[in-house]
């Protein structure tokens, strides 16, 4: 069972560390082209990555990927694919360009309620005080530091309504991942046989990717869209860094911390990641740290530690 934590833990903390490179990476993507665009190609590169992944980890074939999963598993997988990437990732990256990127992180905090809401009707998952207690100074910790970094605090756009709707869209975004967490969740319980987290997450990518071209269309202007991308090294080399750290490599480490831990938990891990944008990009565009930056890292880093360890606590307490 602690081997088991402690795998979950690190695939989670893994996760943290790979979506900060994809966030830095799909930022610059964004730039130089629509955020919607990107998100189309990104889950097309991702998928076929993944195949590719699949083949060579599971030792299987393409044909396998898709004659030895059973329903449940494409039912449960596919839900969470669509809910999560492609309307989650639709709400988010629209709220990115309302509201700017520190208000859309200050809004996933909701994630961790989401995942434990729905966990709790769902998975019959329990959460107790102390482990509630971790979730909120956890939680505190992020906002702090959220709030101490003014200069992501300019939102994209100011009037009334576009700010109304980033935040509406940003609040949708958060329930999306938290909900998608644990439809993955419920689909590694339900399945009869064992999957791995690459397969899963190939799963979840192929489906969102499939239903939102089903969506948006696949037209000639998806057809330019991947001429643009692969057209111009400029766009393809960040969209390719996001699409490895971000979809590949950090989704499937997020469904293997969330087969060896609660969904509610691995959310709150997970929630982490606008701690660790925010101080990489302290780093990396060299902005001062300040005293407040290391206190609400502080907070963040004691509260994942009370609900990890909340069992031990209150023995030891109690």
């Amino acid at each position: 069972m602690l081997e088991s934590q402690a795998i979950g833990l690190l695939a989670a903390l893994g996760t943290v560390l790979c979506w900060t490179v994809g966030t830095f990476a799909f930022t610059d993507a964004s730039k130089k082209m629509l955020p919607s665009a990107v998100n189309r190609v990104r889950l097309v590169l991702a998928s076929i990555l993944l195949s590719f992944s699949c083949v060579l980890t599971d030792h299987t074939s393409l044909y396998d990927l898709f004659t030895q999963t059973s329903p449940n598993a494409y039912l449960w997988f596919g839900l969470s694919g669509i809910i999560g990437l492609s309307l989650g990732d639709y709400f988010a990256f629209t709220a990115y360009q309302l509201i700017g990127g520190a208000k859309t992180a200050l809004m996933s905090c909701i994630a961790p309620a989401a995942a434990l809401l729905f966990a709790y009707f769902m998975l019959d998952e329990t959460l107790s005080g102390l482990g509630i207690l971790g979730i909120c100074i956890s939680m505190s910790g992020i906002l702090l530091l959220i709030y101490s970094n003014q200069g992501n605090q300019l939102a994209t756009s100011q009037t009334l309504g576009s700010v109304s709707k980033g935040f509406l869209f940003a609040f949708l975004g958060a329930i999306c991942q938290g909900i998608g967490l644990v439809l993955a969740k419920n689909g590694f319980q339900t399945e009869t046989h064992a999957m791995s987290a690459i397969h899963a997450t190939w799963i979840r990518m192929f489906v969102a990717a499939v239903v939102l071209y089903l969506f948006t269309g696949f037209n000639k202007q998806s057809i330019t869209e991947f001429k643009q991308v692969f057209g111009n090294k400029k766009i393809l080399k960040p969209i390719l860094m996001g699409s490895v750290f971000g979809p590949v490599i950090g989704v499937s480490l997020s469904l293997l911390a969330t087969q060896n831990l609660t969904a509610g938990i691995t959310q709150t891990l997970l929630s982490l990641l606008p701690a660790s944008v925010t101080l990489a990009s302290v780093f990396v565009f060299k902005e001062k740290l300040n005293k407040r930056i290391f206190i609400s890292l502080f907070i963040s880093l004691l509260g994942v530690i009370v609900l990890i360890w909340r069992t031990q606590i209150a023995d030891f307490i109690f």
